[in-house]
């Protein structure tokens, strides 16, 4: 199993990228999704426009932003172990509140199969199930890094992705950056930092389903046990939920928990959730690690992944977040500092009619940091009529922050 997501921990020169916007020719709606019964903020929620394929997901304080064309009628908001709510769209301006109804159902009238072969099942109707065609998607990206609970790094982009038929594999699947925008503190405390090797292509190489090397194949499979969990609804459809865990076996490379959520009459993967075992921190730091500054130490602390399907005629990736954990600090310094560096995916267009491949000079490679690219940074008109992820208030806070400090200096 190859590690895709790593990180090189190094002496950045800090200083204050670009933070512009631009026009917004489309209608963009706000609001924020709460759980209906205990009135808590709901982050990745999924918020589409339904047929048009126009979409974002809530961030971690449920708040979504989304720009709609002048026929979309309604949002389709999704969550897993949630009913799906169909709002009508208030194109009033004012920010909409929506709560969402918790449901776990039972499955009934299915045959009960062990979860390994229904896993096998699963994974044979891939190419019926998923796109059997190359197709493009307009994603929105972000990659961040934070220091304790500061962001002291924030890079975004709109990218184009690529994909190619899900009988095909990853080899031919790439990224073009459109344009971008970056933060970087300014503090002189925050010199050392950790950069993705690679970031924008997560959502090549983290689609679960496509890139089934990576933990679908029959060599990885082996390494783990499987056992039926309790089903829940997606999408207002009932779901099979498989969870796995390492057999004790003595691997050179650690291995993951985690849970696939597979839709009961398809079979198709909607969802697979992931959290890396740490317990061996010599074997993580090995996984994740690129290089580091000597003297630097670099203690493991988590790495999660989630990946979300949507379906419609078929399923396609909609969204997907790595994040990674850790503490590092000096030798011979006392305190260690705690520091979450994660990489974020959202769809929000596709284009199955017209893909075309990316060309090798445009195309994003993995063996480098979106926070090296420079070029990527100097749009004066980000936004345009993309959709976003929106910031979370803490990003918000310490963005503002940052702007203000960079005006007085």
């Amino acid at each position: 199993m190859r590690m895709f997501f790593k990180l090189s921990i190094t002496i950045i020169a800090m200083g204050l990228g670009c933070f512009l916007s631009g026009a917004q020719s489309l209608t963009s709606i706000s609001g924020k999704v709460i759980d209906s019964e205990t009135g808590r903020a709901m982050a990745a929620v999924s918020v589409t426009t339904g047929a048009s394929g126009v979409g974002t997901v809530t961030n971690q304080d449920g708040k979504f932003i989304i720009k709609v064309p002048s026929d979309a009628d309604s949002l389709i908001f999704t969550y897993l172990g949630y009913k799906t709510r169909a709002v009508r769209i208030d194109k009033s301006g004012n920010p909409v509140k929506i709560g969402m109804e918790p449901q776990a159902i039972p499955l009934s009238g299915i045959v009960v199969e062990s979860p390994e072969n229904i896993l096998s099942a699963a994974i044979e109707n891939i190419p019926v199930n998923y796109p059997c065609a190359d197709e493009t998607s307009c994603c929105f990206y972000r990659e961040t890094t934070q220091k304790g609970s500061r962001f002291i790094y924030v890079a975004e982009a709109v990218q184009n992705l690529y994909k190619t038929a899900y009988s095909d594999g990853i080899g031919r699947d790439k990224v073009d950056i459109l344009k971008g925008r970056r933060l970087v503190s300014p503090k002189q405390s925050d010199t050392l930092g950790a950069k993705i090797m690679g970031g924008p292509m997560t959502p090549v190489f983290l689609d679960i389903v496509k890139n089934r090397d990576f933990i679908l194949s029959k060599e990885e499979m082996q390494n783990y046990s499987f056992a039926l969990d309790v089903p829940v609804e997606i999408g207002g459809r009932p779901h099979i939920v498989i969870s796995f865990k390492p057999k004790a076996i003595d691997r050179e490379y650690p291995l993951f928990f985690g849970k696939y959520y597979i839709d009961s009459e398809t079979l198709a993967f909607s969802r697979v959730e992931m959290r890396l075992d740490v317990s061996d921190r010599r074997k993580v730091s090995d996984y994740i690690l690129v290089s580091k500054p000597s003297g630097v130490r670099f203690k493991p602390l988590g790495y999660e992944i989630e990946v979300d399907y949507s379906a419609s005629d078929v399923s396609r990736l909609n969204y997907l977040r790595a994040e990674i954990r850790f503490k590092c600090d000096w030798k011979r310094k006392l305190f260690s500092s705690p520091y979450t560096v994660s990489s974020e995916m959202v769809v929000t267009s596709r284009n199955a009619s017209d893909a075309k491949p990316v060309k090798k000079v445009r195309s994003f490679s993995r063996f480098d940091s979106y926070f090296d690219h420079t070029e990527y940074f100097k749009d004066k008109s980000f936004w345009g009529d993309y959709n976003i992820i929106a910031p979370t208030e803490r990003l918000n806070d310490a963005i503002d922050r940052l702007v203000r400090k960079n005006a007085r200096q």
